[in-house]
């Protein structure tokens, strides 16, 4: 979780696992169920079990974040920041499409999931905070290629051809210069010799964070695709959740490498990812 985050609190939680639709269908037909036939047994018996129900969601640190990650997004400012759209509009049309294509793919991983996950509340909100685990990995992604689209351009924008002939004609200016014996001249073709060599520094080094970025994209991709498909028949959902945490820290090491590229946008922290995939319920849990 981002350092600037909030927690909920315990009551939060509590809330949100109480409110949570499954939870509060079930509790209301227990409730109606016993006071029609034996209340004084069944009442504190429904009242038992809905009281283990809330600690156990509690105690579960990804419903912890789950709740802290959706308060934490509706508090904080957005107006700066940009949307899934703003990026996408950004992007050429082949990054358009390929992360279009990687999101449908997702979205067919949770609509096989969603047609097999068993309906209780429990599996239901595993679920849902793995939708919300993978809108991280897509919305990292995305960010990516926002990245390097910015990086591609600025490579073709420059020509490195050009870029080193004119060291090598700036160099032989400052030749001259020495050899004429004009200190003022020497002095000048000092200095474009220095920023001649520093243009071939910023596009060498350009170009290796171009092709670090392609290679990160190639191996995110791969990542979330095998990500959304175990998530289909994960019988661990703690094992999935940890590679998938496992997965956002390295694209937040990425693009900690990347951040001298700001490319004239603002990025909200990782972790505040917007909605790209649905979970599939009409009634989400309430921060």
């Amino acid at each position: 979780m981002s350092p600037d985050s909030t927690r909920a609190g315990l009551l939060n939680y509590l809330k949100s696992a109480f409110l949570y639709h499954w939870n509060l269908g079930l509790f209301s037909a227990g409730v109606l169920a016993s006071a029609l036939t034996w209340p004084d047994a069944l009442l504190p018996l429904v009242g038992a079990l809905e009281i283990a129900y809330l600690g156990t969601m509690v105690s579960i640190p990804k419903f912890r974040e789950y709740v802290d990650a959706r308060r934490n997004a509706a508090q904080s400012p957005q107006a700066d920041t940009p949307s899934v759209m703003d990026l996408v509009r950004s992007l050429d049309t082949r990054s358009r499409a390929r992360f279009s294509a990687l999101r449908d793919r997702c979205e067919m991983m949770q609509t096989i999931a969603r047609s097999v996950r068993t309906s209780d509340a429990t599996s239901d909100v595993a679920g849902s905070m793995r939708v919300n685990g993978l809108n991280q990995l897509l919305w990292g992604f995305l960010r990516l290629l926002h990245h390097q689209s910015g990086l591609q351009r600025l490579v073709d924008s420059m020509d490195g051809a050009t870029i080193a002939r004119n060291v090598q004609e700036v160099s032989d200016g400052l030749e001259k210069a020495k050899a004429a014996g004009d200190e003022r001249i020497v002095r000048s073709y000092e200095d474009r010799l220095a920023t001649a060599k520093a243009r071939v520094e910023h596009f060498d080094r350009s170009k290796k964070d171009l092709l670090f970025v392609n290679a990160e994209l190639d191996r995110i991709e791969d990542k979330i695709k095998a990500l959304s498909e175990m998530a289909v028949n994960q019988s661990e959902p703690n094992a999935l959740s940890a590679q998938i945490d496992a997965t956002a820290e390295s694209m937040q090491a990425t693009e900690a490498r990347l951040s001298e590229f700001q490319l004239g946008t603002a990025m909200p922290d990782l972790g505040t990812a917007p909605t790209i995939l649905q979970t599939g319920n009409d009634d989400r849990l309430h921060a």
